[in-house]
């Protein structure tokens, strides 16, 4: 048995303050008489109280820590069971469907075939690969006529020996003659957005440039989060003037170890440490990443009001990205959650905030109807304790995954050379974010996760004094644009109509809806989906 040190003459710890001001915390302190009674002014009359208290402290609110309720509910988080602390997450990105050229292509009255400079996109077109050059006309079947509207296409005939780039030549190009049988290419501007086809193959072809698609890991770290409990047989024994001995604590313990846990669940920094044990050994210590680090994709806006439109914009940005998904849980901060229900809905009459249950917890939720999917939004206090009141992380339905090592359980003992009973419940937990659909909007303004691509919401336009001036050019009629601290990219999503005037005096009509890149230097538009 381990050595004992009896400290004669020692004092009882005070009670730390909780949160609203009141003497109730003794952390690291087991539950016995002599303790509790000397915290409340030791043992009589009116000292350890008789009277009954609130009901309501013994429930445990299923909605206290959502994060942690759908985590732990394999009703809507998928369960993987491992055996290991480490844990190879992976995921597979969805193919690029587009690219912007990196040159401009010369039209020749000679040349039949070119080299189309795709930049990295250039393993992407295989001989074969089919190509439509968007904004680039083509012409009729004869190579006489021009054909506005129609855009041109190109076939991939082979690779440049030299760059590995596409060559290419034009399935409905010039011709000089209606006779010639192969076309001219066109000219086709840089900065040309190109969408990758299918491939075409002749007649007699059995065989074609073969793909693979490798899934790639992440290492996802499983965290041992402990709640220990350690009663005196006398404790147990007494007959106490309370009979709250069980249920109070048991549930305020159960409630500060969720609470805990959920704020790791959101802000967890990944890491492990050796740590030495004189009983034990040598072993290690793993920390889990938190959710918060894991999104791909994040939208700064700070604490502006929000509108029915941007809700719009985000429900398109989840439907129509590379990893498409109808609809999510909005997992909200207080302040974010008071400016959604102060929406101003008097543009769209026909649209409110519908109330629902949550079928699994009893949730009330509050749900935002758009044509790309539902948003259900949801309180989270977590956020709150960890400042971010104004954030909001939107979730993929059946997106998250939790990895368990061992399920939730709780062990009782015996301590040696005491009469006391130590119960502690072990939880093992590591929470994934499943696909790149996901998105945080940075409430705060602050703190931008360099990870992620950043996006920004442009909705208003001054039409008469409004303007931004990035080097390299001007945005006209934007009034609220900016780019981050300490981040020199950022995607634009614009909510209203915009001109884009280059330091060349030459103006690009940006439409509503659409998104554009700023990478340092200049505005091109954005061609990948979300979650590129």
């Amino acid at each position: 048995m381990a050595e004992q040190v009896l400290n004669v003459g020692a004092t009882q710890a005070t009670p730390l303050q909780g949160s609203t001001g009141l003497a109730s915390q003794q952390p690291g302190t087991p539950t016995t008489v002599s303790g509790m009674a000397e915290a409340t002014g030791g043992i009589g009359a009116g000292q350890l109280f008789e009277t009954d208290i609130d009901k309501e402290l013994s429930l445990f609110e299923s909605d206290d820590n959502p994060l942690v309720s759908v985590v732990l509910n394999g009703a809507t988080c998928k369960q993987v069971a491992v055996t290991s602390p480490v844990v190879q997450h992976y995921a597979i990105d969805e193919e690029r469907t587009s690219f912007v050229t990196k040159a401009q292509v010369v039209a020749s009255m000679s040349d039949t075939q070119a080299v189309l400079n795709a930049g990295d996109a250039k393993e992407m077109c295989p001989v074969g690969t089919t190509l439509r050059c968007r904004g680039v006309n083509g012409y009729t079947q004869n190579g006489q006529t021009e054909t506005p509207g129609i855009d041109l296409m190109l076939l991939v005939v082979a690779k440049d020996s030299t760059t590995n780039q596409p060559v290419v030549t034009a399935v409905n190009g010039k011709r000089t003659n209606a006779t010639d049988a192969a076309c001219q290419v066109p000219y086709i501007p840089n900065s040309t957005t190109v969408d990758i086809l299918a491939n075409a193959a002749y007649e007699t072809q059995r065989w074609g440039t073969p793909s693979t698609v490798q899934p790639v890991p992440t290492e996802v770290y499983l965290q041992k989060s402990i709640l220990v409990d350690v009663k005196s047989d006398y404790w147990e024994s007494q007959k106490k003037r309370i009979p709250y001995a069980e249920g109070v604590i048991a549930e305020h313990n159960i409630r500060k170890f969720k609470r805990e846990i959920a704020r790791s669940m959101w802000m967890g920094i990944k890491g492990k440490f050796l740590v030495s044990n004189e009983k034990v050994g040598t072993q290690t210590i793993y920390t889990t990443e938190g959710l918060r680090w894991q999104f791909a994709n994040e939208i700064v806006r700070g604490k502006s009001k929000w509108d029915y439109e941007e809700f719009i914009a985000i429900a398109k940005m989840l439907k129509t990205g590379t990893d498409s998904v109808d609809g999510a849980t909005v997992y909200c901060g207080k302040d974010a959650l008071e400016a959604i229900q102060c929406i101003d809905f008097s543009n769209h009459p026909e649209v409110k905030i519908e109330k629902s249950l949550d079928g699994t917890f009893g949730w009330k939720l509050h749900t935002i109807t758009t044509a790309f999917g539902d948003l259900r939004f949801k309180h989270d206090p977590s956020l709150d304790a960890l400042g971010l009141t104004h954030s909001m992380a939107i979730i993929g339905d059946k997106r998250l995954v939790r990895y368990l090592r061992t399920p939730e359980h709780t062990e009782s003992e015996r301590i040696e050379g005491h009469e006391a009973t130590m119960e502690s419940t072990m939880l093992w937990y590591g929470v994934a974010l499943k696909g790149t659909c996901h998105i945080w909007v940075n409430g705060e303004g602050t703190n931008v996760n360099a990870n992620a691509i950043p996006y920004q919401m442009i909705k208003t336009a001054d039409l008469t004094t409004g303007s931004y001036t990035p080097s390299g050019g001007s945005l006209k009629n934007v009034t609220n644009s900016f780019v981050p601290s300490g981040t020199s990219t950022i995607i634009y999503y614009f909510m209203v109509d915009a001109t884009y005037i280059t330091s060349s005096t030459t103006a690009t009509e940006i439409k509503a809806g659409e998104m554009w890149k700023w990478d340092g230097t200049s505005l091109t538009k954005y061609t990948e989906s979300v979650g590129s």
